[in-house]
């Protein structure tokens, strides 16, 4: 009892590094939710009415692709993209200044009467989600309506008149939801996938700056040569900090989840897909508890802690999807993240909400493989942090 005191007393010393986490969670949220429209939802109606801002590339430049931008543009928003880079128009769509681009391929014209599907190419921060359906399925339209009227026998000008004149010039886009049922702006989802994902961001730094701290400080020569001559073994002291350590941890992933529960607890994803949301936040604590109490084994400067737990939890976040989505990174260093612990909390975290884009679908199996992974990385971690440590004790008896 009393080393878990003296425990507690020391992590108490580091409360500021908890205070500056906890604000950098909170702002980070604050952003999203005002960002997101965050508390906007309302019952809904039967039927909105919904517009949006699509960007495009026309390649082609033909009559039957600028009928097709008119007719798009009948009741939508549409921005320009020529002349942008691949990476503006992907910043563009990750930041929702449009909410799909759409490229017209420079053969578009014979493409669409051939059938090949590559006549269009698309992006949207969702690629499953609602936007990029109703957008495809305009454009769809359009196509097998000018493709009737040139197999009738008429001209591309005239099947593109023809068809504008069948849409009615109008591209109406609709939201249908159940009787009673809340719709969400996506203000809720959209936080909630970010909170999920920074947690593991924010509880490894806790983790290493608070607990870490701690144990490399136990770890020092100097408290060292204090246990040699007091009542308390070397064993009892590693014992209660990996326990304070995990318990610590558990008790951060309390807290995302009772934050959860109250922001967004309403959602049906939480009702019905939430439990794979907390066990892979569950794994994820683990595992950073595990990794810390690895990195804390190796006889590290406290000065310089900060700067290493920076360089790995900015480095992995990035690397990994966190930050930025999994779905707009390069397939190269997708495949490379597979190789850290993150990537297997984003990935599913990522299949859960999907609105800020997915590269896989959800499903227990998913969950199950990643738990597993994730078990792995900890067994590892704490395995080498026996290894070091043992090695180290062995150096100091030579």
């Amino acid at each position: 009892m009393h080393l878990c005191k003296n425990f507690i007393k020391m992590i108490g010393k580091h409360k500021t590094t908890l205070i500056i986490y906890s604000i950098i969670f909170v702002v980070m949220m604050i952003a999203f939710i005002m960002n997101g429209g965050y508390g906007s939802s309302e019952e809904s109606r039967t039927v909105t009415d919904s517009s949006f801002v699509i960007g495009y590339v026309d390649d082609c430049e033909s009559v039957v692709s600028r009928g097709l931008i008119g007719y798009l543009g009948g009741s939508n928003e549409l921005v320009d993209l020529k002349g942008m880079s691949e990476d503006s128009v992907k910043t563009m769509v990750f930041f929702t200044t449009v909410n799909a681009s759409i490229k017209i391929d420079e053969n578009f014209d014979l493409k669409i009467q051939s059938g090949d599907d590559t006549a269009v190419t698309y992006s949207t921060v969702a690629e499953s989600g609602p936007s990029m359906y109703i957008i495809e399925s305009m454009i769809n339209e359009y196509i097998r309506t000018y493709n009737t009227f040139i197999s009738m026998g008429y001209e591309p000008g005239e099947a593109v008149d023809r068809t504008n004149a069948n849409l009615e010039l109008k591209a109406d886009a609709y939201v249908y939801a159940n009787e009673g049922e809340v719709i969400d702006s996506s203000g809720k989802l959209f936080t909630l996938a970010y909170m999920s994902k920074f947690f593991i961001y924010v509880s490894f730094g806790v983790l290493m700056q608070c607990i870490g701290m701690v144990i490399i400080k136990s770890n020092s020569s100097r408290v060292s040569s204090r246990i040699k001559v007091s009542p308390v073994s070397p064993i009892a002291l590693s014992v209660t900090n990996v326990i304070g350590l995990f318990v610590f941890g558990i008790v951060l992933w309390l807290a995302a989840c009772i934050i959860i529960m109250v922001t967004s607890g309403d959602l049906q994803i939480i009702k019905t897909q939430g439990y794979a949301i907390f066990i892979i936040m569950f794994m994820s604590c683990i595992c950073n508890c595990a990794l810390t109490s690895f990195i804390a084994s190796f006889n590290i400067n406290t000065e310089s802690l900060p700067l290493l737990t920076n360089i790995l939890a900015l480095g992995m976040s990035f690397l990994c999807g966190v930050f930025v989505p999994q779905s707009v990174m390069a397939p190269g260093m997708v495949q490379a993240s597979r190789f850290l612990p993150f990537y297997w909390s984003v990935v599913v975290l990522d299949s859960v909400t999907r609105i800020t884009g997915s590269i896989t679908d959800f499903s227990n199996g998913l969950l199950v493989k990643s738990v597993v992974m994730l078990s792995l990385f900890s067994a590892v971690f704490v395995a080498g942090g026996i290894v070091v440590k043992k090695t180290q004790t062995y150096s100091k008896i030579k």
